[in-house]
């Protein structure tokens, strides 16, 4: 029998070049990136996600916009998630 599909994620640094100091906001993207790629993967991992990977540095992935930490987190998390499962 085998259990739910499982995903680790481990992201040492989240660098974002550009911008200007985030202080307390900080945290409030880190965990909207967070909560996206949880759920991003998720739904992936439901649809029969067969792969193991490991990717050591992405750079360059693109960001549109300045908005409000969770909306800019949301799409950082897109990013980052469409990078990595390319």
């Amino acid at each position: 029998m085998s259990g739910p599909a499982r995903v680790n994620l481990h992201i040492e640094r989240l660098v974002l070049n550009g911008l200007p100091d985030l202080g307390d906001r900080g945290a409030a993207l880190g965990a909207a990136v967070e909560a996206e790629l949880a759920r991003l993967f998720a739904a992936e991992a439901g649809g029969g996600l067969s792969q193991s990977l490991a990717v050591p540095s992405l750079r360059g992935v693109p960001v549109t916009t300045n908005a409000a930490a969770p909306a800019f987190g949301i799409e950082v998390a897109r990013s980052i998630h469409g990078a990595v499962t390319r």
